[in-house]
């Protein structure tokens, strides 16, 4: 807005001195016309430009509105709970609350929940690719719909008499992970969070920290007779259109003979007997 009221000023300004020199205009007419169609190219040129980036911002502002937004915890703001097994010698779980607060689907949800004892090998989502560029999915998540909850359960995680001493307060648990995520868009999100249990009265899983963490490409060992190489770990706009064209035309060329038309069957009459 304010640099439209700038280009009416200009023009204003332009009215004024024209009218001020008008004299003087008639003398050098063909100059003055050369410089105003000069002054009038220079306008529509950032007429333009102030038009294209605004209409950048208002497809930035749409892609943030369809855009999806996972934090660990759920609506509430329970991030999660452990679960005791039946067996007082056997191991008891983990659920954890993921929550999608953006007004688009998350696409490709994958969990980790790293190992208690020792190092872990990140498992990323992964998508494979043959020579051809025909797409081979690895490692694919779920969707998490706007405004809902997910959650995730590790069942035999955990020792019994470790969730015991946990809730009384003896022995602390304490928990890490990733979690990943796509858009509609073919953009890439991960956040890898650390947590602790509290025992009574809260009971339950605190979140201690969250950041964003980079994409890792997996081992992946062969598994096809063809050779496979990655390509971006979120399904692209481009390859979704290329799916919809290439199954438009195997509708049209899978489409069947035309059904001939329906004709009623003529009417017998009775013969008339002499």
């Amino acid at each position: 807005m304010t640099i439209s009221w700038n280009f009416i000023g200009i023009g204003l300004l332009v009215v004024a001195v024209g009218y001020r020199f008008r004299r003087q205009i008639q003398e050098y007419k063909d100059v003055v016309s050369a410089l105003a169609t000069v002054v009038m190219v220079s306008l529509t040129w950032m007429l333009t430009q102030v038009s294209y980036q605004q209409s950048l911002i208002l497809q930035k502002q749409l892609n943030i509105a369809r855009s999806p937004l996972i934090s660990a915890g759920n609506k509430e703001g329970n991030f999660g709970n452990l679960i005791s097994s039946h067996d007082p010698k056997g191991k008891g779980g983990i659920v954890l609350y993921f929550h999608n607060s953006g007004q688009g689907p998350a696409l490709d949800f994958n969990v980790q929940l790293f190992n208690r004892n020792g190092p872990t090998l990140e498992n990323h989502m992964a998508r494979l690719a043959d020579d051809a560029g025909i797409p081979v999915t690895q490692g694919r998540g779920i969707v998490i719909p706007p405004d809902s909850d997910h959650r995730e359960i590790y069942d035999d995680w955990i020792p019994n008499q470790e969730i015991k001493a946990a809730r009384t307060g003896d022995k602390p648990i304490l928990i890490s992970g990733f979690f990943e995520y796509c858009d509609e868009l073919g953009n890439y999100s991960c956040e890898r969070f650390f947590g602790k249990y509290e025992g009574d009265p809260i009971d339950a899983f605190v979140l201690l920290d969250v950041f964003r963490c980079t994409y890792a490409y997996p081992q992946i060992k062969p598994f096809l007779p063809r050779r496979l190489h990655f390509i971006t770990p979120c399904e692209q706009p481009s390859e979704r259109k290329k799916e919809e064209d290439l199954e438009r035309e195997n509708f049209v060329r899978s489409s069947p003979n035309p059904i001939a038309a329906w004709t009623p069957r003529p009417e017998s009459k009775p013969s008339s007997t002499k």
